[in-house]
């Protein structure tokens, strides 16, 4: 295996002198990519010790298993995946008191994940019984989820006598 990774993170705080205006806010980034083998030999490790790999006139391996999960326990040698995975997630929440007791409010946030994969699979591989048209052949896989979140909000706090009177107005747009 081939692997790295990187992340990095950023955080910023802030408050004006005279406590009015307030911004809090995160970003987090990550990246690894992968070089591997396509497929875990471990499933072979309880077949017989003597059990042979490969036919002795041919040098081709053997294949294993039902007519249709047929499989060589070598087809780790002939396979490789390379995998990425990119992550983008922020968040801020912005703030002003209009009045000592009403304060408008904004949290947004982001969400970006990427998922890039490839797995290539050579002609020993294959079982050349299964009757397949191709020698080589590769699976593709791609994934990306986005997400935006904007919650805009009014609050108003009261001191009334022992109580404390609280509202909120807002709401949320994805």
């Amino acid at each position: 295996n081939n692997q790295r990774r990187g992340t990095a993170r950023l955080n910023i705080n802030h408050t004006s002198s005279n406590n009015r205006f307030s911004l809090n806010s995160s970003l987090a980034y990550s990246s690894t990519k992968m070089a591997s083998i396509g497929t875990s030999g471990f499933s072979y490790a309880w077949f017989a010790p003597n059990m042979p790999l490969t036919d002795e006139a041919t040098g081709l391996p053997y294949f294993y298993g039902t007519a249709a999960n047929t499989h060589s326990p070598l087809r780790y040698n002939y396979s490789s995946a390379d995998l990425s995975n990119f992550n983008f997630i922020g968040s801020a929440t912005i703030g002003y008191k209009i009045l000592d007791n009403l304060q408008v409010k904004v949290d947004g946030s982001f969400t970006r994940l990427d998922y890039r994969g490839v797995e290539k699979y050579k002609n020993p591989y294959l079982n050349p019984n299964q009757g397949l048209d191709y020698k080589n052949f590769a699976t593709f896989g791609n994934d990306y989820q986005h997400t935006y979140n904007i919650e805009p909000q009014l609050n108003y706090n009261k001191i009334i006598g022992k109580g404390k009177l609280t509202g909120l107005l807002g709401g949320t747009f994805q």
